[in-house]
């Protein structure tokens, strides 16, 4: 029951985080240069620069994140902060799908086993992983706006940031549930030996 609530939250989260990365505008605000504002559209892997609009239709010119460090913009991005939380976005997205692949394999083959116990732990310990990956992202977010000396305000981010926190939050939510299915096998399995000395003991007798 507990893996069956693990793998219903952890397919939302794995869709939703993956829809979150690919989507380019994660906060947007507006800098102060010597030739006037400028709207800046800040995603993961790349960073955008509103050149005009009309209302309906934006024309933007993007740089990506990882060249940006030798691009000649104005903006001074911390690129280290950039660099990683583009990588951890492809680690969490690519542990996720072999976790959900590896949760679609445990349901054909489960067994009460210790081999069977130890590939439950294997993948709670990879969730744990992609867990801390998707709060790595958009903490590393967070720390480079305030690296630019840009205040945290609930306006400056659009949807796919709080599309990440909520696939955290079920992330989370899974992580629990399988940890709680590990323990609660365990649990069975210890019993199950006690009952069976047990028995042994009684027909020794």
């Amino acid at each position: 029951m507990f893996f069956l609530v693990s793998f219903l939250s952890l397919l939302p989260a794995s869709f939703l985080f993956f829809l979150a990365a690919l989507s380019p505008n994660w906060l947007t605000f507006t800098k102060l240069y010597p030739t006037g504002n400028v709207i800046v559209q800040r995603g993961l892997f790349f960073i955008c620069y509103v050149i005009s609009s009309n209302g309906t239709h934006e024309t933007t010119r993007c740089v990506s994140m990882i060249h940006q460090k030798e691009s000649t913009e104005p903006d001074r991005w911390i690129h280290g902060f950039a660099l990683g939380a583009a990588s951890m976005a492809m680690i969490c997205i690519i542990l996720s799908l072999i976790l959900l692949l590896l949760s679609g394999i445990y349901f054909q083959r489960r067994r009460r086993s210790d081999q069977h116990l130890w590939y439950l732990l294997s993948m709670c310990l990879l969730l744990f992983i992609i867990l801390g990956c998707s709060i790595s992202v958009w903490i590393l977010l967070l720390s480079e706006t305030l690296g630019l000396g840009t205040a945290i305000d609930n306006r400056l981010y659009r949807w796919p940031m709080w599309v990440a926190i909520l696939s955290t939050m079920g992330y989370l939510l899974a992580f629990i549930t399988m940890f709680s299915s590990f323990c609660t096998l365990c649990r069975r399995d210890k019993t199950v030996q006690t009952q069976i000395n047990r028995i042994r003991d009684q027909l020794r007798v």
